[in-house]
């Protein structure tokens, strides 16, 4: 019923999405049909469950401006180079960096299998080099909209992966996000990180792709995890900071997410998450 409603308030909206053509290899293809995990309604499902009374209006005022946002930023032209990936049979989309910002600020995400609604995404930030990226940026050689550009580029990789999971599962995926303050110092969360790089990161994951996190469980946290939470806070909206919890006691490992007690030495990347021997706390 709400999601109908959100579609009456964006009626004229979906017609021009409708309307719109994009090219791949050569065909010219609706942007709905080529880019259903955008343009469909889990998409919408995913800005309307933004807040917990799911208000249609307000829901379709942020799909509006993630429309125009797209439109701005030129974003369907960066999800066609998945698509062109995807036809060059690369084995892992998310691995596309030519700007090497991932040597900086490293998170490995794979195109995991969900296990109850949840895909896992493991970060590391005892392994980013801060001073590096902010050198980048101070002297001319990135931009930070080449750093959100990257990042798109993850996220709509991600939400490709989702949609394909929520088709596959019959329920709506999330992220189960994994963030182990293991060497953790603060270096890592300078000032000038929080200002130049992560607040503009944070508002555009916010506006434009509601309802990708389930969990942020902060694992083996030490004082630096305290900090970081207090200093990141303000930057999220309520019902995201609701979603963080800290599990002493669980490590992370690369991609494997296991109590010390419970590890798989014979699990795969690629395999189910059921088979790695996960333990969600």
């Amino acid at each position: 019923r709400h999601l109908a409603a959100m579609k009456i308030v964006l009626e004229q909206d979906l017609r021009k999405v409708n309307e719109k053509i994009v090219v791949i290899n050569g065909r010219k293809i609706r942007a709905v049909d080529a880019f259903p995990d955008v343009y469909g309604d889990l998409r919408l499902l995913r800005f309307l469950r933004k807040d917990k009374v799911q208000d249609p209006v307000t829901a379709a005022l942020r799909y509006r401006q993630f429309l125009k946002w797209r439109e701005e930023h030129n974003v369907d032209h960066i999800r066609l180079r998945i698509d062109e990936s995807l036809r060059r049979g690369d084995v892992n989309i998310f691995e596309q960096d030519e700007h090497g910002f991932s040597e900086n600020v490293p998170c490995p995400i794979k195109a995991f299998h969900s296990h109850d609604g949840l895909v896992p995404v493991c970060i590391q930030p005892g392994k980013w080099d801060v001073k590096g990226l902010n050198r980048r940026l101070q002297h001319g050689k990135s931009s930070i909209d080449t750093f959100l550009n990257y990042w798109i580029y993850l996220l709509e990789a991600l939400h490709l992966h989702l949609y394909q999971e929520s088709l596959r599962t019959e329920q709506m995926v999330f992220v189960d996000v994994m963030c182990d303050f293991n060497d953790v110092t603060m270096a890592q969360f300078s000032p000038s990180l929080m200002t130049t790089v992560f607040a503009p990161w944070v508002r555009m994951v916010q506006s434009n792709y509601p309802e990708t996190i389930q969990n942020v469980s902060f694992l083996r946290p030490g004082k630096m995890c305290s900090l970081f939470i207090k200093m990141v806070s303000p930057l999220f909206s309520r019902g995201t900071v609701d979603k963080f919890s800290i599990h002493p006691d669980v490590e992370c490992s690369g991609c494997e997410f296991c109590s010390r007690s419970n590890a798989s030495p014979n699990s795969t990347d690629q395999a189910t998450m059921s088979d790695l021997g996960i333990v969600y706390n």
